[in-house]
């Protein structure tokens, strides 16, 4: 309080003498009574007080002497959700503190590799450790301390800097093996897509599975799976000890144990002498789910070799062979996901193949400079017949069966007999007899068969020309 008996007109200003226990005395100024805070003591210590009024260089007399101990000191915060975010080289360090609690908190000690670190509060609740070694495994520790150097309590994280390079999370394959699925992971840098931790979740229908990994995996195969069952499979991956993680869903379906032989392989020939007809049944035991498709071996006695692939036991057509040869069949039953054992070899000889009907009623329309050819065959023979051929003027002409059964002769010799021969041939090359006839096109001017024309050899040789 202000000195008694002092006019209020009077300006004075206070000089305190403070001193603690080591007696390490210190002055301050104060131009008023007070309360004046006191700050940078040290916990738990007396410390002395005397004070004295000042008049301009007018000295006042010394109070006595006042000692009081300070407090021990408040706890600080402890520090928690402590986690550190890797960087490139670096650890980014992050905490929180309890509301209203960062003022008991004067600074920070951080633990790594044994050292220790200060760090000032500066209201912020992060801080990046940097220059380490990247994909080096850290362990931090954090405690804070407040202002009477008590320490709070000590939390702890972990994690690893990352790499120049940018670690990813290794993507997988999912790959069928009998009754399981191998699920694979493609890494491409060892030292980057470690893997800490994976969860494979397998899924059909309403049943699931669930299977987890505590190490370093590169695969993990599943077993004890229906086979030729559509599994989904979600894939939880994370690296870089629980730093990255990443989930993805992709699908597989389990091979069978085995895949037996086709049963029963049976070959009819077709009267055609080119034509066979191939069955089978499916191979014993084979799951109801498995859809398989069958390869056809084929090879003749030339030693040449066919693969025909088919979706079905048949019957099938084979079709393109040659007559009166042998050919032998080997069957092996197939899925997406594995190949399954071969038949024993079964052999057959095609037909020598049937001769097709010869054409009867056979004979030329004249019109004119052009002749058309009609025919006829016995009913029910038309499909027998693959093609013809026809004789002219000593040419042979080969005519396509398109089951019709006439056609024309164009830009033809006026007044000049011509005889033509015909005969069908079968698929087998088969032909007919031969059948014939003649005609005369017709002329603008009329035929004189009297007059001898002298023709040289060229005009002799000419080959008429023809149109369907």
């Amino acid at each position: 309080m202000r000195p008694t008996k002092m006019s209020s007109e009077c300006r004075v200003y206070y000089v305190l003498y403070r001193s603690s226990e080591k007696n390490d005395l210190v002055k301050q100024t104060f131009n008023s009574v007070g309360p004046h805070l006191i700050d940078g003591l040290r916990p738990h210590v007396v410390y002395a007080y005397r004070v004295q009024a000042y008049y301009g260089l007018i000295p006042g007399a010394v109070s006595s002497t006042v000692k009081e101990r300070t407090f021990p000191g408040e706890r600080p915060a402890t520090p928690y959700d402590f986690k550190l975010v890797p960087m490139i080289k670096s650890l980014k360090l992050l905490w929180k503190l309890p509301d209203g609690q960062s003022a008991t908190v004067e600074n920070y000690f951080i633990w790594l590799d044994d050292a220790v670190y200060f760090l000032e509060n500066e209201n912020k609740t992060e801080f990046i450790l940097i220059n380490l070694r990247p994909c080096r495994f850290y362990t931090v520790e954090l405690v804070a301390v407040s202002a009477a150097s008590i320490k709070s309590g000590k939390v702890t994280a972990s994690g690893s800097p990352l790499s120049e390079k940018t670690a990813s999370v290794p993507d997988f394959v999912v790959l069928s093996k009998p009754n399981g699925l191998l699920i694979k992971w493609i890494i491409t840098d060892p030292q980057l897509q470690k893997i800490s931790y994976s969860k494979i979740l397998l899924k059909i229908g309403t049943w699931s599975r669930i299977i987890q990994t505590h190490h370093n995996v590169k695969e993990v195969l599943v077993d004890k799976l229906k086979p030729c069952h559509f599994y989904i499979v979600g894939v939880t991956t994370t690296i870089l000890r629980g730093m990255l993680n990443k989930t993805s869903w992709k699908c597989g379906t389990p091979m069978p144990q085995v895949i037996g032989q086709p049963r029963r392989v049976k070959i009819y020939n077709l009267d055609s002498g080119k034509q066979q007809v191939i069955s089978w049944r499916q191979p014993a035991k084979l799951p109801s789910k498995c859809h398989i498709y069958y390869l056809l071996h084929r090879t003749s006695e030339g030693g040449e070799n066919d693969i025909g692939m088919f979706t079905s036991v048949g019957p099938h057509l084979i079709d393109g062979l040659s007559p009166s040869q042998v050919y032998s069949y080997r069957v092996q039953a197939c899925s997406d996901l594995m190949l399954g054992a071969i038949t024993a070899v079964v052999e057959e000889r095609t037909l020598a193949g049937a001769t097709p009907p010869t054409p009867y009623d056979f004979k030329l329309i004249a019109a004119n400079r052009s002749l058309k050819m009609i025919w006829k065959l016995p009913e029910e023979k038309t499909s027998t017949v693959h093609r013809y051929l026809f004789w002219l003027d000593g040419v042979v002409y080969s005519m396509e069966n398109q089951n019709k059964m006439d056609f024309d002769l164009v830009d033809l010799e006026r007044c000049h007999s011509y005889i033509v021969e015909l005969a069908a041939v079968s698929t087998a090359s088969v032909i007919s007899e031969k059948v014939a006839a003649s005609g005369i096109p017709l002329s603008d001017a009329p035929c004189d068969y009297t007059q001898k024309t002298e023709v040289d050899n060229d005009e002799m040789l000419r080959i008429p020309t023809y149109s369907t």
